[in-house]
């Protein structure tokens, strides 16, 4: 069994989601928090958050766009309001 430090962990971990392809090990480290690499890093998150949501499909094994899903801020802010909803709902409960 092959053991990871972090970092190596990262790196795999995003390097399966197939999602960012042009992110380099030295981006990906857990460890580098230069001021370049942070900047290199926020660049890239704009990116992919442009990018159309995609998931992988199970009979060809690649991510393909799910239409219907928007881009990947589109599901953030929906996943975010849920977050919001959700916590509303629980303090209503609570103060009832």
């Amino acid at each position: 069994m092959m053991k990871f430090s972090n970092n190596q962990n990262v790196y795999y971990y995003l390097l399966t989601l197939n999602q960012i392809d042009s992110l380099k090990y030295t981006q990906a480290a857990a460890d580098n928090s230069s001021q370049e690499n942070l900047q290199n890093l926020e660049k890239i998150a704009n990116e992919l958050l442009k990018k159309p949501v995609a998931a992988v499909n199970l009979e060809t094994g690649l991510y393909e766009p799910i239409e219907e899903a928007g881009t990947y801020e589109d599901a953030l802010i929906r996943f975010a309001k849920g977050l919001t909803d959700e916590r509303r709902r629980r303090q209503a409960n609570c103060s009832s």
